[in-house]
């Protein structure tokens, strides 16, 4: 699973953001192979963490500047990936927590920017703050 024009939403930061998860999901699938697996694995997944953060506070801002009527539910989704990340940091010496950070990026990725963050860009291009990004 990589970044694909078909997933961009069409505001530039946005987009660039989203090929930085991309690419920090890559880094966790890489850290498989690391001797320092575990340390490897904590570090991405702070990484990932703060620049969800981080992220998730530029696209809730043009969410709310173009009056998102789906703002609430996509917040909901952006606290819950948050929460994941959290518990993920607390037990990334788990064995299982390697498949688990896998696991819960991918569906992210897919189900998210593949979906949610599509509808937000709809929206967003037929809004009249469309000159926010």
């Amino acid at each position: 699973m990589g970044w694909s024009d078909d997933l961009r939403i069409g505001i530039k930061s946005i987009d660039d953001q989203h090929q930085s998860l991309f690419d920090c999901f890559s880094r966790l699938k890489a850290a498989r192979l690391d001797p320092e697996r575990k340390t490897a694995l904590l570090v991405t997944i702070i990484e990932l963490g703060d620049y969800a953060n981080i992220h998730f506070f530029m696209e809730e801002g043009i969410m709310r500047a173009s009056h998102y009527p789906l703002l609430e539910e996509h917040l909901a989704e952006h606290q819950a990936f948050s929460a994941a990340i959290d518990q993920l940091r607390e037990k990334s010496a788990d064995n299982g927590a390697f498949d688990e950070a896998v696991g819960l990026l991918e569906d992210w990725l897919s189900r998210h920017i593949g979906g949610s963050d599509q509808k937000f860009s709809e929206h967003y291009r037929t809004s009249p703050a469309h000159s926010v990004s």
